[in-house]
C-alpha cells in the first residue's frame, strides 16, 4: 500500500463521519522551516496582486508542499488519481480575539462548482486545540443539506447554517499538531469560536477537485486550477501553472 493512502477503516470512517484525521503532511523537525515560509507568504509579506485564496498561483513552493504524497495519496483514496488544486484558504486567529467566530456552515453553500464534489484538507501550521480555537465538526452531518440563513453580528461569513436543523452539542474539536491535517467533504458542518487564548492559531484549508467538477464563472485567475497529480481526462477547467 502506498504510504499516504487511506486504509479501509479510514475510508469507512470518512464515509460514516464526513471527516478523517489527524493525518501527517510534515514531521515536527520541518515545522520551523515550513512554518516560516507560510507565515512569510500569508502573514508577514502577503502578495496583494492575487486574491488570498489563490496566492499559490504566484508561489510554486505552496503547490509543491501540497503535492507531497502524504496529502495526494490520501486525497486519491477518495477522489481518484486525477487531482486539481482549486483554492488554498488561510485562517489566522491571533490571541485574545473578541470577534472572529466562523459560524456553523457547510462549504458547499458558498462555492461555484458543478457538481459540488470537493475534498478539503485543513492543515495546521500551529498546534491547534480546543483552547486556541480548534475547528469543531459534527460527525455525520454530511448526510444532509442544511439551509443557510443570514449570519449574526461578529461572525466572519455572511451566512450561517440554520441552527434549527442540527444540534451543536454533538460537536467535537479537531485537535492537531503543526504539520497534521484533517480531511473532510463539502457537506460537513464545521465551526470555530474566537481565539480567546494566548496562542495564535494559523492553518490552511486546501480545496481539491476531481476532473469531473467544473469551476463556474472562470473569468480570472481565481477560476483556474493547478494539477496536483495525474492527468486531465475531461478538460473542463482552465489549468494554470504556478509562477514564482
Amino acid at each position: 500500500m502506498t504510504a499516504g493512502r487511506l486504509t479501509a477503516d479510514q475510508t469507512l470512517a470518512l464515509h460514516e463521519d464526513g471527516y478523517i484525521g489527524p493525518l501527517t503532511l510534515w514531521e515536527p523537525p520541518e515545522t520551523p522551516r515550513i512554518g516560516d515560509m507560510l507565515e512569510g507568504l500569508y502573514l508577514r509579506h502577503p502578495d496583494g496582486s492575487t486574491g488570498q485564496n489563490i496566492r499559490h498561483v504566484k508561489h510554486p513552493e505552496i503547490v509543491e508542499l501540497f503535492r507531497r504524497s502524504q496529502l495526494t495519496d490520501a486525497m486519491a483514496s477518495i477522489l481518484g488519481q486525477d487531482l486539481f488544486l482549486w483554492r488554498v484558504g488561510f485562517f489566522n486567529k491571533e490571541p485574545h480575539e473578541t470577534r472572529g467566530e466562523i459560524p456553523w456552515h457547510q462549504d458547499r453553500n458558498y462555492w461555484p462548482l458543478e457538481p459540488l464534489i470537493v475534498c478539503s484538507a485543513w492543515v495546521a501550521v500551529d498546534d491547534v486545540d480546543a483552547e486556541n480555537s480548534a475547528m469543531h465538526v459534527i460527525p455525520g452531518s454530511h448526510r444532509q443539506l442544511v439551509p443557510h440563513i443570514p449570519a449574526t453580528e461578529g461572525q466572519v461569513f455572511q451566512e450561517q447554517a440554520d441552527p434549527a436543523h442540527f444540534d451543536p452539542d454533538q460537536a467535537v474539536p479537531i485537535e492537531l499538531q503543526a504539520g497534521q491535517f484533517v480531511l473532510f467533504n463539502e457537506r460537513l458542518l464545521h465551526w470555530s469560536p474566537p481565539n480567546s487564548s494566548n496562542r495564535r492559531r494559523f492553518g490552511l484549508a486546501v480545496r481539491v477537485l476531481p476532473p469531473q467538477v467544473r469551476v463556474l464563472r472562470y473569468d480570472s485567475e481565481a477560476h483556474g486550477v493547478v494539477q496536483l497529480r495525474g492527468g486531465d481526462p475531461l478538460g473542463f477547467n482552465r489549468i494554470v501553472e504556478p509562477t514564482g
